[in-house]
C-alpha cells in the first residue's frame, strides 16, 4: 500500500498537462511595438527612421540598446518616435551603439533643427546669397545666419567656447556669447577685422572660404558707407574730447560745454561772428555746416548770441 501510495503522488516540479481544447499560454515577449514614425515628410521624421532602421537591423530592443548607452530606454524610444527632435549627444549615442557612423547622423540632425527653426519661428525664408553674391548688409547677415543654422543651432556658450579656444591657440580675437547672440539674431552685423571671422569659425567654415566671406563683408559695409554717407558711417567713431574740440577749432568753431558723441549737437562759438550755435561735429567733418551768421545756412540748431 505504501509503494502504491507513493506512485500516485506527483512531483512538485511536474504540472499537469493542458485540457483539451485548451492552447498553453506562453510568456509574453519583453516590451510593445513600436509606434510608426511620425512626420516621414520632414527632417526630423528621417532622423528617426534612420536611428530605428538601424536598430532594426541589429535585432535591439531599446533595454538593450540603454545598456550601451548612458540614457534610459525612454529617451532612445523618443529619439526614433519622429515626434521632436533629440538632443545631438542622444542621437550620436544611440547611433554608435547600432554602429552607425555618426556623420551621417549628424548631418540629418541638423538639418532637423535648422527646418524646425524654420518652421516655429520664421525668421528667413528662402535661401541667403552665396557669399560672392552679397550685396549689401541685409545679404550679408542672412548669410550669416544661414550658415549658424546649417550648424544645427549650436548655443551661444558653445560658439564662445569654440572661438576663445581658437583664439588662444592663433592669437586672434574671440567671439562673445552677446556679439554672437546679436549676430544671429540680426541685431548687428560683424564687419570683417572685428567678429567676422571668430564668428566663421565657430560655425566650422573652411579656412579657405573665409577669405571670400571677408570680401563679401568689406563689399556690404562699402555699400553702406555710399548710401548713408560719412555722417552715419562714422556716427561710431570714438573722438577723445582733445581732438574733438580740436576738429572743431580748425573749423572756425570754439567749443563751449564738453564734448558728448559724434553725432550730438555741441554748444559752440563762431570765431568769425562769435555767434553760439549748436553743431553736429559729423556735419562739420563731412564739410556739411557753416556758421548760420556769416556763413552759409546749413541743418543746425542756432541758439542766437
Amino acid at each position: 500500500m505504501a509503494l502504491e501510495h507513493e506512485a500516485t503522488v506527483q512531483s512538485p516540479a511536474t504540472k499537469p498537462p493542458s485540457a483539451p481544447g485548451k492552447t498553453a499560454r506562453f510568456k509574453r515577449p519583453l516590451g510593445r511595438p513600436a509606434k510608426p514614425v511620425a512626420n516621414r515628410d520632414r527632417a526630423v521624421g528621417r532622423l528617426a527612421e534612420r536611428l530605428r532602421a538601424e536598430r532594426v537591423r541589429k535585432g535591439l530592443t531599446y533595454a538593450e540598446l540603454a545598456k550601451r548607452t548612458a540614457y534610459h530606454a525612454s529617451t532612445l524610444e523618443r529619439a526614433d518616435s519622429g515626434t521632436q527632435i533629440p538632443t545631438l549627444a542622444v542621437a550620436l549615442s544611440y547611433a554608435q551603439a547600432c554602429g552607425l557612423g555618426g556623420g551621417e547622423v549628424r548631418q540629418l540632425w541638423r538639418e532637423a533643427r535648422r527646418e524646425e527653426r524654420r518652421r516655429t519661428r520664421g525668421d528667413w525664408v528662402g535661401r541667403a546669397p552665396r557669399p560672392e553674391l552679397i550685396r549689401n548688409l541685409a545679404d550679408l547677415s542672412a548669410a550669416l545666419v544661414e550658415i549658424y543654422e546649417a550648424t544645427g543651432l549650436l548655443s551661444v556658450r558653445e560658439l564662445e567656447a569654440r572661438a576663445e579656444v581658437w583664439a588662444r591657440r592663433t592669437g586672434n580675437r574671440s567671439l562673445s556669447r552677446s556679439s554672437a547672440h546679436r549676430i544671429i539674431t540680426r541685431q548687428v552685423v560683424p564687419r570683417a577685422d572685428g567678429q567676422l571671422v571668430p564668428f566663421l569659425m565657430a560655425c566650422e567654415v573652411p579656412e579657405h572660404k573665409w577669405p571670400t566671406w571677408v570680401e563679401a563683408c568689406n563689399r556690404a559695409w562699402q555699400r553702406k558707407v555710399e548710401s548713408d554717407g560719412p555722417y552715419l558711417y562714422e556716427l561710431k567713431t570714438q573722438f577723445h574730447e582733445r581732438e574733438a574740440a580740436s576738429k572743431m577749432r580748425a573749423a572756425g568753431f570754439i567749443p563751449m560745454e564738453r564734448y558728448a558723441n559724434f553725432g550730438k549737437p555741441w554748444t559752440v562759438r563762431c570765431q568769425l561772428c562769435s555767434s553760439v550755435q549748436r553743431v553736429r561735429l559729423a556735419y562739420v567733418l563731412d564739410a556739411s555746416h557753416k556758421c548760420v551768421i556769416c556763413g552759409s545756412s546749413t541743418d543746425s540748431e542756432s541758439t542766437g548770441t
